[in-house]
């Protein structure tokens, strides 16, 4: 197991969330970070590091263009 950690920008708070979550691997982290970002309407966006690195990020799909 890897661990992960996740940046969650909350249009509530000034300063992003941090989760830490154990994952197998990168997609596993991704589907992860792609439920917590659906938790909230809140959430808009999730960026995914290890070690400190940046992986990939996430965001809250615009509802008006979609």
């Amino acid at each position: 197991m890897r661990d992960f950690q996740l940046i969650v920008a909350d249009d509530r708070r000034i300063v992003p969330g941090l989760l830490i979550v154990c994952a197998r691997d990168e997609t596993r982290a991704r589907e992860i970070a792609e439920r917590v970002l659906g938790e909230s309407r809140h959430h808009q966006g999730i960026e995914v590091l290890e070690h400190g690195r940046p992986l990939f990020s996430i965001a809250r799909a615009d509802p008006i263009a979609a």
